[in-house]
């Protein structure tokens, strides 16, 4: 990357940062679009490292809301789900990736927007975590289909939960990508390289989380959403 990718890269990682440690989710549904954009070769592996230690921090910070019950059927679905992704990524040409990743974009905010009205029973969990696992292989946003299921649970277990299937789904991911050729030494540094953009990130939603929360958050990640996966889905297409 040269010096301006890598500091649109940073600032991408930042924004994604921020929204999720405000809001419980978001992250790579804000950052992912624009790092395809900037550099393809930062989707999946790289924002996967980056993504596995923001959720592991958020885990971390609200560990004690956690629906464990969720999580273990979650997490059985999510870890073939990951391995069937990573096939994926090492069978797909770098536009059909666009492509599936424009579409997930797209398809989250008309879900978000829609009355669709999901409660965390097993089975919906399971679907959420067999989903979660293949997005995060292919395209490194994984919280979607989680976050649609809990979206009306309290915000502590919404956000915890999530960071947690996130996290430890995260690990099988990187283990499938890893075998899959897609996860090596530079994928780990470059990664590693975007860790301080997305700390700082995480350190300022905890000031800006109630500015966000008071009814903004939800509509200007919507649009921004709906704009990158457009714009993502059109590359990939063209």
């Amino acid at each position: 990357m040269t010096l301006l990718e890598f500091g649109l890269a940073s600032l991408a990682i930042f924004m994604g940062a921020l929204v999720q440690g405000s809001i419980g989710f978001g992250a790579n549904l804000v950052a992912g679009p624009f790092l395809i954009l900037i550099e393809r070769s930062l989707i999946p592996g790289p924002a996967l490292v980056t993504a596995f230690v923001l959720t592991s921090a958020m885990w971390w910070r609200e560990r004690g809301a956690t629906d464990v019950r969720g999580l273990q059927w979650g997490l059985l679905g999510r870890i073939p789900g990951a391995a069937v992704g990573a096939i994926g990524v090492a069978l797909l040409p770098a536009s059909g990736l666009e492509v599936a990743l424009g579409s997930v974009i797209l398809l989250a905010v008309v879900l978000s927007v829609s009355r669709v009205h999901v409660t965390p029973t097993v089975p919906a969990v399971f679907v959420a975590g067999l989903l979660s696992g293949f997005f995060t292989s292919t395209a490194a946003v994984g919280g979607p289909p989680a976050a649609l299921v809990y979206q009306r649970m309290p915000g502590p277990m919404v956000r915890s939960t999530i960071a947690a299937l996130a996290t430890i789904g995260g690990v099988a991911a990187g283990v499938f990508l890893a075998l899959a050729g897609e996860l090596g030494v530079t994928e780990l540094l470059r990664g590693c390289a975007l860790l301080p953009p997305l700390l700082i990130g995480l350190h300022a939603s905890r000031r800006f989380a109630r500015f966000l929360d008071n009814g903004r958050t939800r509509a200007a990640v919507l649009a921004l959403c709906a704009v990158s996966g457009a714009a993502v889905l059109m590359r990939g297409v063209l």
